[in-house]
């Protein structure tokens, strides 16, 4: 009986090794399986005196001078945190709304800022009364911003840019333009564009129409209802 047991063991022993092995977890789907359903599922990593040569490549320790988790590549022990960058790229947008009428849009190549009546979204830098976007303290980075409306003129001869204004007239960006559009049909246009921005910068949408299309006879022009504006914030410093 003894023979028998002392045979058994070394069996019993090689099957647990070679099997997929959960900790806390009754069915492992790796060879070491610790996601646990409920409950505590944490694994914590020592330091160790192995070469990473030693340890192999995949091995992970914690060192505990650095504070930081390193994986060997099979020859070296590499810093996670050194493939870490230190500006994030995640776009997210802060604000966007729509336009709930038309509205009018005087010529002669003025900036007419148009205002939008509902809000859809607002990470609270977007004032809804002025129609306006002010990056906030320690926001600085990318920003894309995007436009979409259609303008109608009353004349045949006509122009009419969309833009965004920067800083009271700063800067313009043209987004998109047209002109010649037939006399009473909307001209529906769109377009984006990505600009680095600092805190406080102020942004607002809107157009300028032409400067004496028509000899003596004034063109007028209308935004039509539902003019949409979306703004993007693509990372920061």
């Amino acid at each position: 009986m003894k023979n028998k047991l002392l045979l058994l063991f070394p069996i019993a022993v090689f099957g647990m090794s070679s099997a997929q092995v959960g900790v806390g977890n009754p069915n492992p789907a790796v060879h070491l399986d610790a996601r646990a359903a409920t409950g505590n599922s944490a694994i914590a990593f020592g330091n160790t005196n192995q070469t990473a040569t030693a340890a192999g490549a995949g091995a992970m320790k914690y060192d505990n001078t650095t504070k930081q988790m390193f994986y060997s590549d099979g020859t070296s022990w590499v810093s996670m945190a050194a493939n870490e960058t230190t500006t994030s790229f995640i776009p997210r947008v802060v604000a966007s709304g729509r336009a709930g009428g038309t509205q009018t849009a005087v010529p002669n190549n003025v900036y007419n800022k148009w205002g939008f009546s509902q809000v859809f979204t607002n990470d609270g830098s977007w004032n809804p009364s002025t129609s306006t976007y002010t990056v906030a303290a320690g926001k600085d980075g990318f920003y894309q911003f995007s436009l979409a409306a259609g303008i109608t003129s009353n004349k045949g001869a006509n122009a009419s840019s969309w833009l965004i204004n920067i800083n009271n007239g700063a800067q313009f960006w043209t987004l998109t333009s047209t002109s010649n559009v037939q006399a009473a049909a909307p001209s529906y246009r769109g377009g984006s564009v990505t600009v680095f921005l600092n805190a406080g910068a102020a942004i607002t949408f809107g157009s300028k129409h032409c400067l004496g299309c028509n000899s003596g006879a004034e063109e007028s022009y209308t935004i039509e209802q539902g003019a949409t504006f979306t703004i993007t914030s693509l990372g920061s410093n």
